[in-house]
């Protein structure tokens, strides 16, 4: 038995590896960095090293150490850790010693080529050679197929090698003279450029040897130049055809091309830029250019100077994070100029609020072979290292400014890294940027930034503060002197002219003064007009007086939904004391908290409640001192600055605390209310719990504006209006489900199946289910097209919606398909609401929609997911080009009925509702203006029926957004979405 210690990262690491145990040696480690090899290893309980851990083979000695796909030089300390070493190389000895040997022999020539085992000596693959095998080339032979041929030959092969290193060597020196060694940074002449003034066969040959397929290509791509552009050639076969080198002979079936003897079909043409694939036909050129001596070694020289640096490009593109400055599309750039010296890239990553970002570095124009930009990436922390990570990152960039175009093609995960929107150049803006910091000026393309010149005003600041300033680039202050005056004081300016005199019950009695008789309060068939409301509430309070009741002392109200709840409040705020709401549906040692907890003396409730503890209860329903009592307003001395009420909150963060509110607060949010929805009277159903803050605008803002209050009662309240309903049309109920449940099994969805089932057959509208990812709030809804098909299956009659189906997350045809499905099975009865997303987390399942790219990609795919539904032909990008896709199976419905559905936290109403404005115009085909217009008959007809569309709560938030916006959307109007 021999032990071994076996290094590699590819495929053929394990199966070599494989066959080591097979023939029962052990293996005391496997060092690699390939995911497939780490899988196989851990399967086979094997120790498993990260490649280039030396360390961790310390203390490791083994018989033999295995090197087999394995790229990195092995110290000479760990060597001396086996008795010996073998490496396993991709070409014959000592032809073709070094990289990428396949490529090397196709591009030499060779009649054969083959792999070798040899010891690992001193040198690049010099050691003694084991066991080799020989085969020859053929004439469709690539890069690609030659490395697969070379595998099958180590596989067939390393049985023998097995049995010298158990049984004994077979040495075989190597023929120095013989030798041709290629290094890492070696690269084919002109870089890859194709001469057609060579035969055809040679030409196929370039085009064969730099063919990798769909695998990582380490050298370069055969290169087509044309006048206007230089394209990739993946495959080249020699035809007949005859002409002047260069000459294009046809572009059926690829692109034909006259050679000094003979000619090729070039195929699989890709552009430089994204790897994306070219139609022959587009190619114009009669007549391919040809390449000089000089060009061809401008070429050389340039790829020779960028190849070292290749793998620190390849990783910075791969792993680039963008600074993104704007949603607007590009087009035809409007630039502009800023005139200001010295502006710090690093004042753009603190301006964007980011810890790490890249940008797009200048030195000046590239051309079809080289980029014009590199990525520069800018990092946080304290400025002088910030600042000294920037200077190591230009000088580099500075150092080397372009990458190879081909990468892009060569690396399939660099499909399209797309040119940051900001850049840094010491010349002028960079064509493609949204913004350029020049060394005298900031640069912006204003179609895509029209705030430019304010955004630069900030980076001028920033970059001022962070010349003068040390600590943490994050504590630098972002906004200007003006934005700051203006956000901190320009935007808080709250003042409005109210009387701030007032306190809540003092409002609702000066509501008393004006309508008397006008109905005040009803519930459950019971009602009070403002007089009587008011005269019940006097002599509660007076007997409150005579309590203690004084202005700051906190009164418990413990009292079922009714008229004696709101009576109760306000005979409370008439004493001058605060209302402390304690549910009594609420568990007794909740309510024993807020007993204890708030101290308060008194507790106004009713008789059949028991209270714990040791506070006066006044009992509305049967204190005989209430009678007695006077109904007159009592007057206290209770100010705005004295409390209104305290509520508990839920203690969802521990133990609830109580949140104490002012007179004056309340009454400048009844001012706000007035402002927003105006001070006119009407009919309002209060259904909100007195421990919740929104009953205050129900029950008092309502009050003291001359409203028609209806108190749901405890028993009802869930319930929908048992008598007519008064408006312009039926008012139609879904079900909306949404939480969070912990459970296992099948009865977590026993709520939303045995719903829908009692929903569809009791006249509901729709059952809406959520996305809702990787948090346990919602969890249960992962995918609304999965429970939306489990309510599809068991209802007939009723809506299946997807109540915030994510678009950005998913490929547009996918949804397309999933809802087609739910259509049919419901015939016809499927519909969604579209999100755009917005918690960062979600978007591990489509990275490169996350926001601020997520609005964009909202539009585009709604708009692909309802042309698929139409049945329309939507083309979608492949490897190799585009797609164009129609889905199946196709739906019941023509169109697909759609909905947005927003989440977040917009800082205000009218923030949120531009937004949903701008997603309306794009889903509707119409600009803002017009579908107000919509809006604003809707609100006619309203009015005309006796309504006052202000209650109308979604109505109401439509009006709002679509106010806002108007006059500005009619100047700016997007054209419809089809």
């Amino acid at each position: 038995m021999v032990s071994f210690l076996l290094i590699g990262n590819e495929s053929l690491t394990a199966a070599c590896g494989a066959q080591v145990l097979a023939r029962g040696h052990t293996i005391a480690c496997v060092m690699t960095r390939h995911p497939d090899v780490q899988a196989w290893a851990a399967g086979a309980g094997l120790r498993v090293a990260a490649a280039g851990d030396w360390a961790a083979l310390a203390g490791v000695t083994v018989d033999w150490l295995l090197s087999v796909a394995n790229l990195s030089v092995i110290p000479g300390s760990v060597l001396a850790q086996a008795g010996g070493a073998v490496n396993f190389h991709d070409g014959p000895l000592p032809r073709h010693a070094g990289l990428n040997a396949p490529v090397w022999a196709l591009l030499g020539a060779e009649a054969e080529h083959g792999i070798a085992w040899h010891l690992i000596g001193t040198g690049i693959d010099d050691g003694d050679v084991l066991e080799q095998r020989v085969f020859p080339i053929g004439p469709q032979d690539t890069a690609l197929t030659l490395n697969t041929r070379c595998f099958e030959a180590a596989l067939e092969s390393f049985p023998a090698v097995l049995d010298q290193m158990a049984h004994g060597l077979r040495r075989q020196p190597q023929d120095f003279s013989l030798r041709t060694l290629h290094l890492r940074d070696d690269r084919p002449a002109a870089m890859g450029r194709i001469d057609f003034a060579a035969a055809a066969g040679d030409v196929a040959r370039l085009v064969r040897a730099l063919d990798h397929g769909r695998y990582w290509n380490p050298l370069c791509t055969a290169k087509l130049g044309l006048a206007d552009r230089v394209l990739n050639v993946g495959a080249a076969d020699m035809v007949d055809g005859s002409g002047a080198p260069g000459q294009i002979l046809s572009t059926d079936g690829g692109l034909v091309v006259a050679c000094g003897t003979g000619a090729v079909r070039l195929s699989r043409l890709t552009c430089q830029d994204r790897g994306m694939a070219v139609d022959p036909a587009s190619v114009r050129d009669a007549v391919v250019p040809g390449i000089t001596q000089d060009e061809a070694a401008r070429l050389t020289a340039a790829l020779a100077a960028i190849a070292p640096h290749e793998p620190r490009l390849r990783g910075a593109l791969r792993g680039m994070q963008p600074a993104v400055v704007s949603q607007v599309p590009a087009g035809v750039a409007e630039w502009r100029t800023v005139e200001v010296a010295g502006i710090s890239p690093l004042a753009l990553l603190r301006v964007l609020g980011l810890d790490a970002a890249d940008v797009a570095f200048s030195a000046g124009p590239g051309d079809g072979y080289l980029s014009d930009w590199v990525p520069l990436r800018l990092t946080g922390g304290t400025i002088a290292g910030a600042q000294a990570a920037l200077d190591a990152a230009l000088a580099v960039a500075r150092a080397t400014p372009r990458f190879p175009r081909d990468l892009l093609t060569r690396d399939g995960a660099l499909a399209d890294p797309a040119l940051p929107q900001v850049g840094v150049s010491d010349a002028g803006p960079i064509s493609g940027t949204v913004l350029t910091l020049t060394p005298d000026a900031v640069h912006y393309d204003a179609a895509r930034l029209p705030d430019g010149a304010a955004f630069a005003a900030r980076l001028a600041h920033v970059a001022g503060l962070i010349a003068t300033r040390d600590g943490a680039l994050a504590e630098v202050p972002v906004l200007t002197d003006a934005e700051r005056a203006q956000v901190v004081e320009g935007w808080n300016q709250t003042t409005f002219e109210h009387d701030r005199s007032m306190c809540v019950h003092t409002a609702f009695e000066r509501q008393v003064a004006r309508t008397p008789d006008a109905p005040a309060l009803v519930c459950d068939g019971e009602s009070l007009t403002y007089t009587a409301l008011n005269a019940r509430a006097n002599r509660a309070a007076h007997v409150l007086i005579g309590m203690g009741v004084r202005p700051g002392t906190l009164v418990g109200l413990c009292l079922p939904r009714g008229l004696d709840l709101v009576v109760g409040a306000l005979a409370i705020q008439k004493a001058g004391g605060a209302y402390v709401p304690m549910d009594p549906g609420y568990p007794a040692d909740r309510i024993a908290l807020y007993i204890e907890d708030s101290g308060c003396p008194v507790i106004v409730s009713q008789s059949g409640l028991t209270l714990p503890g040791a506070a006066d209860v006044l009992r509305l329903d049967r204190d005989e001192r209430i009678a007695a009592a006077p109904d007159a307003n009592p007057v206290t001395g209770v100010g705005p600055g004295d409390l209104a009420y305290m509520i508990y909150t839920s203690g969802s963060t521990g133990r609830p605390k109580g949140v104490m509110v002012e007179h004056r607060n309340v009454v400048n949010f009844f001012a706000g209310m007035d402002e927003r929805l105006g001070a006119d009277g009407g009919v309002w159903l209060a259904v909100t719990s007195l421990s919740f803050d929104i009953s205050v605008l129900e029950l008092f803002w309502t009050l003291a504006r001359g409203f028609k209050v209806v108190l749901t009662s405890d028993e009802n309240r869930a319930l929908v209006a048992g008598g007519p309903v008064a408006s312009v049309q039926g008012m139609e109920f879904s079900l909306y489900y949404w939480g969070n449940d912990d459970g296992h099994g099948p009865k977590k969805y026993e709520l939303l199946l045995e719903g829908a089932k009692f929903a569809d057959t009791h006249g509901f509208c729709a059952v809406w289910t959520p996305e809702r990812h990787f948090h346990a709030f919602g969890g249960p809804y992962p995918n609304p097209a999965v429970t939306g098909a489990a309510v599809a299956a068991v209802t007939r009659n009723i809506g299946v919606r997807g109540g915030s189906c994510v678009v950005p997350l998913h490929h547009p045809a996918r949804v397309a398909e999933e809802w087609a499905v739910i259509d049919n099975l419901t015939n016809g009865r499927a519909g969604i609401a579209v999100a755009s997303g917005w918690h960062p987390d979600d978007f591990v399942l489509r990275p490169e929609n996350t926001p601020p790219a997520n609005r964009a990609a909202l539009f585009a795919a709604t708009d692909q997911i309802r042309r698929l539904w139409r049945g329309e032909t939507v083309e979608f990008p492949t490897k190799d080009g585009t797609f164009g896709v129609v889905t199946q199976p196709r739906p019941v419905s023509k169109e697909l009925a759609v909905w947005v559905t927003t989440a977040g936290n917009p800082a205000t109403w009218r923030e949120a509702g531009a937004v949903g404005a701008n997603v309306l115009t794009h889903l509707l085909g119409q600009t803002i203006a017009e579908v107000g217009d919509k809006i604003a008959i809707y609100h006619d007809a309203l009015k005309e029926a006796g309504h006052d569309p202000a209650r109308h709560s979604v109505t109401l938030m439509l009006h709002t957004f679509v106010a806002a916006d108007r006059e500005a959307s009619r100047a700016t109007a997007r054209g419809p979405m089809k």
